[in-house]
Protein backbone atom coordinates (compact mmCIF):
# COMPACT_ATOMS: atom_id res chain seq x y z
CA UNK A 1 0.00 0.00 0.00
CA UNK A 2 1.48 3.41 -0.98
CA UNK A 3 2.65 5.60 1.88
CA UNK A 4 3.50 9.26 2.32
CA UNK A 5 6.84 10.21 3.85
CA UNK A 6 8.86 13.32 4.67
CA UNK A 7 10.13 15.19 1.60
CA UNK A 8 7.44 13.77 -0.68
CA UNK A 9 6.03 16.36 -3.09
CA UNK A 10 2.51 16.23 -4.49
CA UNK A 11 1.15 18.25 -7.38
CA UNK A 12 -2.56 19.05 -7.12
CA UNK A 13 -5.05 20.79 -9.37
CA UNK A 14 -8.34 22.51 -8.70
CA UNK A 15 -10.67 21.72 -11.60
CA UNK A 16 -13.49 24.25 -12.05
CA UNK A 17 -16.19 24.72 -14.67
CA UNK A 18 -17.72 28.01 -15.78
CA UNK A 19 -20.59 27.40 -18.19
CA UNK A 20 -18.82 25.38 -20.94
CA UNK A 21 -15.23 26.25 -19.93
CA UNK A 22 -13.01 23.96 -17.90
CA UNK A 23 -10.62 25.95 -15.70
CA UNK A 24 -7.62 24.27 -14.08
CA UNK A 25 -5.17 25.89 -11.68
CA UNK A 26 -2.29 23.84 -10.33
CA UNK A 27 -0.45 23.87 -7.00
CA UNK A 28 1.92 21.64 -5.04
CA UNK A 29 2.72 20.78 -1.46
CA UNK A 30 5.74 19.23 0.22
CA UNK A 31 5.65 17.08 3.34
CA UNK A 32 8.20 18.94 5.41
CA UNK A 33 8.03 16.50 8.31
CA UNK A 34 6.02 13.54 9.56
CA UNK A 35 6.27 11.40 12.67
CA UNK A 36 5.74 8.20 10.67
CA UNK A 37 4.91 6.98 7.15
CA UNK A 38 1.21 7.51 6.40
CA UNK A 39 -1.25 5.58 4.28
CA UNK A 40 -1.35 7.74 1.16
CA UNK A 41 -5.06 7.59 0.38
CA UNK A 42 -6.10 8.33 3.97
CA UNK A 43 -3.55 11.13 4.21
CA UNK A 44 -4.69 12.76 0.95
CA UNK A 45 -8.34 12.45 1.91
CA UNK A 46 -7.61 14.44 5.06
CA UNK A 47 -6.32 17.23 2.83
CA UNK A 48 -8.77 17.13 -0.08
CA UNK A 49 -12.12 15.67 0.99
CA UNK A 50 -15.04 17.97 0.26
CA UNK A 51 -16.18 18.35 3.88
CA UNK A 52 -13.18 19.39 5.96
CA UNK A 53 -10.09 18.65 3.89
CA UNK A 54 -7.34 21.16 4.67
CA UNK A 55 -6.92 22.44 1.13
CA UNK A 56 -10.68 22.41 0.55
CA UNK A 57 -11.23 24.67 3.55
CA UNK A 58 -8.17 26.84 2.84
CA UNK A 59 -8.32 27.17 -0.97
CA UNK A 60 -11.48 25.86 -2.65
CA UNK A 61 -14.24 26.94 -0.28
CA UNK A 62 -12.95 30.50 0.37
CA UNK A 63 -12.34 30.95 -3.36
CA UNK A 64 -15.85 29.82 -4.23
CA UNK A 65 -17.14 32.47 -1.82
CA UNK A 66 -15.49 35.08 -4.09
CA UNK A 67 -16.89 33.73 -7.35
CA UNK A 68 -20.22 34.05 -9.10
CA UNK A 69 -22.89 31.33 -8.79
CA UNK A 70 -22.20 29.94 -12.29
CA UNK A 71 -18.73 28.82 -11.22
CA UNK A 72 -18.61 25.16 -10.18
CA UNK A 73 -15.75 23.60 -8.24
CA UNK A 74 -15.72 20.10 -9.72
CA UNK A 75 -12.84 18.15 -8.15
CA UNK A 76 -9.28 17.99 -6.91
CA UNK A 77 -6.73 15.99 -8.88
CA UNK A 78 -3.69 14.92 -6.84
CA UNK A 79 -0.52 12.95 -7.64
CA UNK A 80 2.87 12.41 -6.04
CA UNK A 81 5.59 13.77 -8.32
CA UNK A 82 8.74 13.42 -6.18
CA UNK A 83 10.81 11.44 -5.39
CA UNK A 84 8.86 9.09 -7.68
CA UNK A 85 5.68 9.43 -9.71
CA UNK A 86 2.75 8.00 -7.80
CA UNK A 87 -0.87 7.04 -8.36
CA UNK A 88 -3.36 9.69 -9.46
CA UNK A 89 -6.30 10.48 -7.17
CA UNK A 90 -9.49 12.47 -7.64
CA UNK A 91 -11.58 13.99 -4.86
CA UNK A 92 -14.99 15.37 -5.93
CA UNK A 93 -16.12 18.76 -4.66
CA UNK A 94 -19.46 19.71 -6.19
CA UNK A 95 -19.65 23.23 -4.78
CA UNK A 96 -20.47 26.51 -6.52
CA UNK A 97 -19.70 30.19 -6.23
CA UNK A 98 -21.88 32.34 -4.02
CA UNK A 99 -20.87 36.00 -4.51
CA UNK A 100 -22.95 38.56 -6.40
CA UNK A 101 -24.46 38.11 -9.84
CA UNK A 102 -23.30 36.13 -12.84
CA UNK A 103 -21.09 38.18 -15.16
CA UNK A 104 -21.06 38.17 -18.95
CA UNK A 105 -17.26 38.48 -18.88
CA UNK A 106 -16.68 34.73 -18.67
CA UNK A 107 -13.37 34.80 -20.56
CA UNK A 108 -11.72 37.36 -18.25
CA UNK A 109 -9.70 36.51 -15.16
CA UNK A 110 -7.76 38.10 -12.34
CA UNK A 111 -4.07 37.14 -12.19
CA UNK A 112 -2.25 36.38 -8.94
CA UNK A 113 1.53 36.02 -9.01
CA UNK A 114 3.06 33.69 -6.43
CA UNK A 115 6.77 33.51 -5.75
CA UNK A 116 9.46 31.57 -3.96
CA UNK A 117 12.39 32.84 -1.94
CA UNK A 118 15.12 32.52 -4.58
CA UNK A 119 15.94 34.37 -7.80
CA UNK A 120 15.06 33.43 -11.34
CA UNK A 121 11.96 33.00 -13.47
CA UNK A 122 11.34 29.51 -12.15
CA UNK A 123 10.61 31.03 -8.74
CA UNK A 124 7.67 32.92 -10.20
CA UNK A 125 4.31 31.35 -10.97
CA UNK A 126 0.73 32.47 -11.35
CA UNK A 127 -2.87 31.42 -11.12
CA UNK A 128 -5.82 32.89 -12.98
CA UNK A 129 -8.97 33.43 -10.92
CA UNK A 130 -11.98 33.28 -13.20
CA UNK A 131 -15.62 33.71 -12.31
CA UNK A 132 -15.45 37.18 -10.79
CA UNK A 133 -19.04 38.42 -10.31
CA UNK A 134 -20.65 41.32 -12.14
CA UNK A 135 -19.00 44.63 -11.31
CA UNK A 136 -15.54 43.24 -10.46
CA UNK A 137 -13.93 44.81 -13.54
CA UNK A 138 -13.89 48.39 -14.79
CA UNK A 139 -12.15 49.68 -17.94
CA UNK A 140 -9.93 46.63 -18.16
CA UNK A 141 -8.87 46.68 -14.52
CA UNK A 142 -9.85 44.64 -11.49
CA UNK A 143 -11.63 46.89 -9.02
CA UNK A 144 -9.85 47.80 -5.81
CA UNK A 145 -12.58 46.13 -3.77
CA UNK A 146 -12.27 42.81 -5.58
CA UNK A 147 -8.47 42.98 -5.45
CA UNK A 148 -8.77 43.37 -1.71
CA UNK A 149 -10.99 40.30 -1.42
CA UNK A 150 -8.50 38.22 -3.39
CA UNK A 151 -5.63 39.56 -1.31
CA UNK A 152 -7.29 38.22 1.84
CA UNK A 153 -7.67 34.78 0.22
CA UNK A 154 -4.29 34.52 -1.54
CA UNK A 155 -2.10 33.62 1.50
CA UNK A 156 -3.52 30.12 0.99
CA UNK A 157 -1.14 29.92 -2.00
CA UNK A 158 1.78 29.87 0.43
CA UNK A 159 0.13 28.05 3.32
CA UNK A 160 2.34 26.37 5.92
CA UNK A 161 0.24 23.80 7.76
CA UNK A 162 0.97 21.89 10.95
CA UNK A 163 -1.41 19.03 11.76
CA UNK A 164 -2.63 18.58 15.35
CA UNK A 165 0.04 17.30 17.72
CA UNK A 166 2.65 17.98 15.02
CA UNK A 167 2.11 14.61 13.33
CA UNK A 168 3.02 16.21 10.02
CA UNK A 169 3.80 19.62 8.55
CA UNK A 170 3.33 20.88 4.99
CA UNK A 171 4.44 23.78 2.85
CA UNK A 172 2.59 24.97 -0.24
CA UNK A 173 3.88 26.17 -3.58
CA UNK A 174 3.99 24.92 -7.14
CA UNK A 175 5.74 22.24 -9.19
CA UNK A 176 8.00 23.38 -12.01
CA UNK A 177 8.31 20.42 -14.40
CA UNK A 178 11.46 19.34 -16.18
CA UNK A 179 11.89 21.12 -19.50
CA UNK A 180 14.43 21.96 -22.18
CA UNK A 181 15.90 25.41 -22.76
CA UNK A 182 18.71 27.24 -24.52
CA UNK A 183 21.60 29.07 -22.86
CA UNK A 184 23.95 30.79 -25.31
CA UNK A 185 22.61 28.60 -28.13
CA UNK A 186 23.45 25.51 -26.08
CA UNK A 187 20.55 23.20 -25.15
CA UNK A 188 20.17 22.62 -21.43
CA UNK A 189 17.80 20.55 -19.33
CA UNK A 190 16.15 22.19 -16.34
CA UNK A 191 15.36 19.56 -13.75
CA UNK A 192 11.94 19.46 -12.15
CA UNK A 193 11.73 21.32 -8.87
CA UNK A 194 9.32 22.16 -6.10
CA UNK A 195 9.04 25.89 -5.38
CA UNK A 196 7.95 26.70 -1.85
CA UNK A 197 6.00 29.94 -2.10
CA UNK A 198 6.56 32.73 0.39
CA UNK A 199 4.33 35.49 -1.01
CA UNK A 200 1.92 36.72 -3.67
CA UNK A 201 0.84 39.79 -5.62
CA UNK A 202 -2.73 40.35 -6.81
CA UNK A 203 -2.50 42.05 -10.21
CA UNK A 204 -4.77 44.94 -11.12
CA UNK A 205 -4.95 44.37 -14.88
CA UNK A 206 -7.68 41.99 -16.04
CA UNK A 207 -6.46 39.34 -18.45
CA UNK A 208 -8.01 37.00 -20.97
CA UNK A 209 -8.64 33.69 -19.25
CA UNK A 210 -6.68 30.73 -20.51
CA UNK A 211 -8.65 27.69 -19.49
CA UNK A 212 -5.54 25.83 -18.31
CA UNK A 213 -2.46 27.08 -16.51
CA UNK A 214 -0.82 23.65 -16.31
CA UNK A 215 2.95 23.82 -16.69
CA UNK A 216 3.07 27.62 -16.41
CA UNK A 217 4.48 28.35 -13.00
CA UNK A 218 2.67 25.31 -11.76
Amino acid sequence: MPTTNADDVYRFALVQKLFDQQIVNTFAFKVESTTEPRDEQTFLSSLFNSTDGTYTTEISSPLAALQMPAMEHVRWEVQKVSPVLGAAYQFPLGTAGSLGENSMLTNVACCITRFGGEGGRRQRGRIAVAGAPEGSYFNGFVTTIYQGLLDVWAPALHLNYAAPLGIFTLSTGFWSPEHEGMVGNVPVTYEAQYVKCIGHVVRSTARVQRSRTVGVGS
